[in-house]
């Protein structure tokens, strides 16, 4: 987005459509002008005005000739990891179009998905205490649990509020200074940093009525854990600029050196996500695997020091068990020393569940990759975006959210 206007530490983007106002805690230096990236209602990067200009006119069908021509008939399986780019492939049917012999795995998958149904549960029992207020964002609040969602519980009257930016929670809490507002945190390292950024702004403004209940995943640590666990051999792996927000694209260096896997990070158009596989499949071909990225990627390949600074300086890490019922060693962010005034599972004295799983779901062995969402007998049927049974079902980076959608437009919901 390009900014229009700045005060302080804040600016106003536009969108094109409207202006909105965005938070600069994580930019060194940004002028009026410039294009930034945003998440979560932060300027996490400043673009680089080349990533912008338009690309080379690469179509679909001379992507997927070249895909065809390097096969050359041999098996290949590429590893997607983003919901979004899985979604381009997906929605508009080009998955397949493309040769049989190329095949695609997805994972680790998105933050709610990865999340244990026992924390939505927990979640789901603060918001009904009278002296709460649970705030949280737009996917957390339809998770289901085996008592409800907490939009069910905000239509029955209990204080839950849908928030765009952790940030939001501040003011929450200082206009209701006699109620413990909790923060309800699911996502990875990004979500680590702005979290961490309103913890510290809240010790800055004395605010004491704030709790943290958070499932804060280290990107990184998951996939590396599912290349590890799946059942598949997998090729290479089709990363996207989210993943490497933080830590820059080396940070997935551990892809080629260590995995011996090709690697690529490029965007989430249809174009870009096949370009990214074209180019692990002329590394494995000619056994020379590098850390590639597309230029919209440039301003990624260092990453952001003040958000890693920020994560630092909130957290530490622990092992934790991620929905499919695996742990992930050193896979979770946890609060330290200095912030264990904000820790909700300390002040409610909260146990969730790690191995609790929605009846029926089908949803661990689809994390895993032993089944594609069309092979759970709940899809399409007892399990859809209406009336979901599963956190993959409702997150809009959720495969079965994806497979949903692309199965009913293109007639295979019934696999035909």
């Amino acid at each position: 987005m390009r900014l229009v206007d700045i005060r302080g530490d804040e600016g106003i983007i536009d969108t094109g459509e409207d202006r909105y106002p965005i938070h600069l805690h994580f930019l060194d230096s940004v002028n009026v002008g410039d294009c930034v990236l945003v998440q979560l209602g932060f300027a996490v990067q400043l673009v680089e005005r080349q990533s912008l200009s338009p690309k080379p006119n690469t179509t679909i069908a001379a992507l997927r000739s070249e895909i065809e021509k390097q096969l050359a008939g041999s098996d290949f399986t590429v590893l997607l990891t983003s919901g979004t780019q899985i979604a381009s492939l997906q929605l508009n049917g080009i998955r397949y179009t493309l040769p049989p012999n190329l095949h695609f795995a997805f994972g680790p998958g998105c933050p709610t998905c990865l999340t244990p149904v026992g924390y939505y549960r927990s979640v789901f029992e603060l918001a009904q205490r009278e002296s709460t207020i649970v705030v949280t964002f737009s996917d957390v609040v339809n998770m289901p649990t085996p008592g409800g969602t907490l939009h069910s519980l905000r239509m029955a009257g209990n204080d839950v509020r849908v928030v765009h930016s952790p940030y939001d929670v501040l003011r929450i809490a200082e206009w209701n200074p006699s109620k413990e507002v909790i923060l309800a945190a699911v996502g990875y390292d990004i979500m680590a940093a702005t979290v961490g950024i309103t913890l510290k702004e809240a010790i800055h403004r004395e605010i004491r009525n704030l709790s943290l209940f958070s499932s804060l995943h280290k990107r990184d640590v998951f996939l590396r854990e599912y290349i590890f666990q799946s059942e598949r051999t997998i090729d290479g792996v089709v990363c996207s600029p989210h993943d490497a927000t933080v830590e820059g694209i080396n940070s997935y260096k551990f892809i080629v050196q260590e995995l011996n896997r090709a690697f690529s990070c490029v965007g989430f158009t249809a174009e870009e996500v096949l370009s990214g596989v074209v180019d692990i499949i002329r590394q494995v071909k000619t056994k020379k695997l590098t850390m590639h990225h597309g230029s919209e990627c440039n301003c990624l390949k260092a990453g952001n020091t003040r958000l890693r600074s920020t994560i630092n300086d909130v957290f530490t890490v622990s092992d934790n068990r991620w929905s499919s019922g695996k742990i992930a060693g050193q896979g979770k962010y946890i609060l330290c020393e200095k912030f264990q005034d904000f820790d909700a599972i300390k002040k409610f004295d909260i146990q969730p569940d790690e191995l609790l799983t929605m009846s029926g779901c089908s949803g661990r062995d689809i994390q895993l990759g032993l089944k594609l969402p069309l092979e759970c007998p709940m899809f399409a049927k007892h399990c859809n975006p209406a009336n979901p049974v599963g956190a993959a079902m409702i997150s809009s980076d959720g495969l079965c959210h994806t497979w949903y959608h692309s199965s009913h437009k293109f007639k295979l919901q019934n696999n035909e």
